[in-house]
């Protein structure tokens, strides 16, 4: 038997075999650990957080685990990260660009039509006003027109300026939403670009690390 019982305290003795079992099964739950770990950095990558991206063994796992770790392997496994995350950031560039272009456009378009807005609501006011002066013929631009033509353009004006602010409203909305978005894509492509320095940074100091060893 691996276990030897002695007096009435309890205590017990292992055998060699049995602590050579244990230091194997503890350091196989340390690479388990890791292995984990690495599972959670990388899929972490499709986050929208910082600590999506920091999620490794490198700010996880306690120092005791990673002193049993190859200072080699955790080289290669940051370099791994930051591969990772370059075609995610490459990805997230074109996104902000996408909406950076989106917001201008639609900026220039609410622009062009809250001036005609401008223009047609002073072009109501005038028509109203030279109706309520009263007259029976009116002139604009050296053409005469009667009441009844006023007052029909008048409504004319006034449903098309009700479509258009409705129009304008809408891509008001648009835009808010867009810029909402644009904000969102830049927060995110500056958690992408500090999580990459942070690991290239790590990379610097385990490389110091491993020639320290070397020496």
């Amino acid at each position: 038997r691996d276990l030897d019982f002695r007096g009435r305290g309890g205590k017990v003795n292992q055998s060699p075999e049995k602590t050579g079992a244990e230091e194997r099964k503890t350091m196989c739950k340390k690479f388990l650990m890791l292995g984990m770990l690495g599972a959670i950095g990388v899929a972490g990558l499709a986050g929208t957080g910082t600590l999506s991206y920091l999620k490794t063994g490198y700010h996880t796992a306690s120092e005791s685990v990673r002193s049993s770790v190859p200072i080699e392997w955790e080289i290669k496994r940051a370099r791994q990260m930051i591969s990772d995350l370059k075609p995610e950031i490459a990805k997230n560039l074109q996104v902000v660009a996408r909406e950076e272009v989106g917001v201008q456009r639609l900026q220039e378009e609410i622009q062009t039509k809250e001036e005609l807005l401008a223009k047609s609501r002073n072009d109501i006011l005038r028509l109203k006003g030279d109706l309520e002066k009263g007259g029976v013929r009116f002139v604009y631009a050296g053409r005469s027109y009667s009441e009844d033509q006023v007052r029909d353009d008048l409504a004319n004006r006034f449903k098309q300026f009700q479509v258009h602010e409705a129009t304008t409203n809408k891509l008001n909305q648009v835009l808010t939403a867009r810029e909402k978005n644009l904000d969102a894509a830049r927060r995110k492509l500056d958690e992408m670009l500090a999580a990459k320095r942070e690991l290239e940074v790590e990379v610097e100091n385990l490389q110091a690390r491993l020639t320290m060893v070397e020496v």
